[in-house]
């Protein structure tokens, strides 16, 4: 669930089930070194333009 406006996401695949979804979450890579995780982002993630 969303902490900002409370969509509810499907864990698996990141689909939203219900809620002010713009769209589903991307899958982004993480990585942990030395006991701190990273994220890395794409060249693919882009903002949502709002209208």
């Amino acid at each position: 669930m969303c902490a900002t406006h409370g969509a509810h996401y499907a864990p698996e695949t990141g689909q939203c089930r219900m809620g002010p979804c713009q769209g589903g979450l991307v899958k982004i890579e993480v990585s942990e070194t030395d006991g701190q995780v990273h994220w890395h982002t794409s060249d693919k993630l882009q903002p949502v333009q709002t209208v």
